[in-house]
């Protein structure tokens, strides 16, 4: 399992992914605009394993990216303790 961190800014996503030792495995950053949230998706994916996501400031700067990423079926399988 990966945990994902995502910093977001007014025109740039900053995220890093770490296994479950804490290990920083990969990073990405891109745009904060849909062709950004397609790559940040596209990443995320690519990841081998299952993958948790949070995002800081999900009702500012990172709203864009958490709607573009929490489908309807992401949010039925939602739990509490899990942003993705």
């Amino acid at each position: 399992m990966f945990t994902v961190g995502v910093d977001p800014h007014k025109r740039l996503l900053v995220a890093c992914a770490i296994n479950e030792l804490g290990q920083s495995v990969s990073s990405w950053s891109g745009s904060n605009d849909q062709a950004g949230w397609d790559s940040f998706r596209s990443w995320t994916t690519s990841l081998d394993g299952p993958v948790v996501v949070g995002i800081e400031g999900a009702y500012s700067y990172g709203q864009g990216l958490a709607r573009a990423t929490t489908t309807v079926k992401d949010k039925e399988e939602c739990r509490g303790d899990i942003l993705w």
